[in-house]
């Protein structure tokens, strides 16, 4: 089985308009481009503004002969609010190995005048997530105020099938490699006995991308069941990591990643064996400090709070999505608190910046366990000291925090 392997790093100065036009290269298209272009006039001018009028297709006759040099596809055109970028993948079929896909390139065009311009052009900027050297599946993306991409494919091999999809922001003038996540597994044509098949699919939700942190929902059926599991990955140096959440155990096996994550907002990503929970956080840790005045806000709106106690807290992470920053907040000096039992709130943070208290209740510790729902961690409140066994389990339904029951 061929498992993940992390793009090359790259950096493209995006040029401004004011910037001279780059000289256009000389490539031949793939016969069949023609026929496409045709159908779709965007994609002509694209084509034309990144190319030339003078654009080169290989003819029929070439296509069909092995050792015909390279063409190139059009394999995406993508629009964002300041400009398009087109992607090309070099056409290796029939030539590329097994695990091996096409090779991309990119071309910034920009209107100006009404004429769609070349702008900056990037040759060989990735390989694409497929077999054979096809280019797989490339869409647009948004991470948190950056465009992006996402390209993703899947290839098989004795009767397994996995696949993958890399994460690309354009960023800082340039487009930088987020990672790679695996996204598919299954083993439907290795098996004879149709229940012990079993299909995962991964869903990444887009809606939810962050500039670091990627919600995705793995989908596992097997043996007419369907079972859904919550992830969230984290990237850092132009690999992603995974941050919370388990991992169906063939994705984990297959793809060489740990099934379950140390989970701590403050540390490094990392996807080592943890077991099934995150650190504890108490009212008496020596970390916590004054909370912002949009947390410390929502949280003097609860009733449960005393208007004379000082509030302190801490940043930590049983959440993505909507909620960009999560605060573990109690109070300072023992305020209100009973027998080594204080108050103790979660606090959400939009991207819009609207605080709103997500749990409000009473107890002296809290774990943050390793299973996601609805994009937040569930959590174990203690109620006595940081060793004892007796916890409150709380999931989160969309809206609040509500206590489990078993």
């Amino acid at each position: 089985m061929s498992k993940v392997v992390p793009p090359v790093a790259l950096l493209l100065a995006l040029a401004s308009p004011a910037i001279a036009v780059p000289s256009r290269p000389r490539v031949e298209l793939c016969a069949d481009v023609k026929d496409a272009v045709a159908k779709d006039d965007a994609l002509r001018g694209a084509m034309v503004a990144a190319f030339g009028d003078d654009v080169h297709f290989r003819s029929a006759d070439a296509a069909g002969q092995g050792h015909a040099p390279a063409c190139e596809r059009l394999a995406a055109l993508l629009h964002f609010s300041r400009a398009d970028v087109l992607v090309t993948a070099r056409d290796s079929a029939g030539k590329a190995a097994h695990g091996e896909g096409a090779r991309l390139s990119s071309y910034v065009l920009r209107k100006s005048g009404g004429v769609l311009r070349l702008v900056t052009v990037r040759r060989d900027f990735a390989e694409a997530n497929a077999a054979w050297g096809n280019a797989g599946r490339i869409v647009q993306a948004r991470f948190a105020d950056d465009d992006g991409m996402i390209v993703s494919g899947s290839e098989t091999a004795q009767g397994y099938t996995d696949g993958a999809a890399s994460l690309y922001a354009f960023r800082s003038g340039g487009i930088v490699p987020l990672g790679t996540i695996p996204t598919e597994w299954d083993n439907g044509g290795a098996e004879e006995d149709d229940g012990k098949v079993v299909t995962i699919k991964a869903t990444i939700a887009s809606e939810q991308l962050e500039t670091d942190r990627v919600h995705v929902i793995y989908t596992r059926k097997a043996a007419g069941t369907s079972q859904t599991q919550e992830t969230i990955w984290r990237t850092r140096n132009g690999k992603f990591a995974l941050e919370s959440g388990r991992l169906p155990e063939e994705i984990a096996a297959d793809f060489k990643v740990s099934s379950s994550p140390t989970v701590d907002g403050s540390s490094p990503p990392a996807a080592a064996d943890g077991g099934q929970s995150g650190p504890i956080l108490t009212i008496e840790d020596r970390e916590l400090a004054p909370v912002p005045s949009d947390v410390s806000k929502a949280v003097k709106h609860d009733p449960a709070y005393a208007d004379s106690c000082k509030l302190i807290g801490r940043p930590i992470l049983p959440s993505i999505g909507a909620a960009l920053r999560t605060y573990f907040v109690t109070t300072a000096d023992a305020c209100g608190w009973g027998s080594a039992v204080g108050p103790i709130w979660i606090v959400a943070v939009t991207n819009t910046g609207q605080a709103h208290t997500v749990l409000s209740t009473g107890g002296y510790s809290v774990k943050i366990v390793d299973a996601v729902r609805n994009g937040f961690h569930d959590l174990a409140v203690g109620t006595a000291t940081a060793s004892t066994e007796t916890a409150d389990d709380y999931s989160y339904d969309g809206q609040a925090y509500r206590k489990s029951h078993s």
